[in-house]
């Protein structure tokens, strides 16, 4: 499970709140709002086929998915990829 990893640091409410809006911004159109699907798969499962762990789902976000629609989303910061990541993390771990 994403966090249970430990790779991702313990985010403030601050941090997840940044997570949130990078990840409504960068997203929210492909993957929906709440992270349940659209244009894009849901994200909203135990496990991300692709990010199966912290560091890949960093990683992904970064970079995004080769033969895929899924971008990369470069420039933000290690910080900003880190909020983004634990945000996206915190479904898979709800569930």
């Amino acid at each position: 499970m994403l966090l249970a990893a430990g790779l991702l640091p313990a985010q403030s409410t601050d941090n997840l709140a940044q997570g949130k809006k990078l990840f409504q911004g960068h997203c929210g159109l492909c993957h929906g709002q709440t992270g349940t699907g659209g244009k894009g798969p849901s994200l909203a499962q135990p496990t991300l086929v692709h990010a199966p762990d912290d560091k890949a789902l960093m990683r992904v976000i970064e970079n995004g998915i080769r033969g895929t629609e899924m971008p990369g989303s470069f420039g933000l910061s290690e910080n900003e990829l880190a909020n983004l990541a634990a945000y996206v993390a915190r479904w898979a771990a709800r569930l």
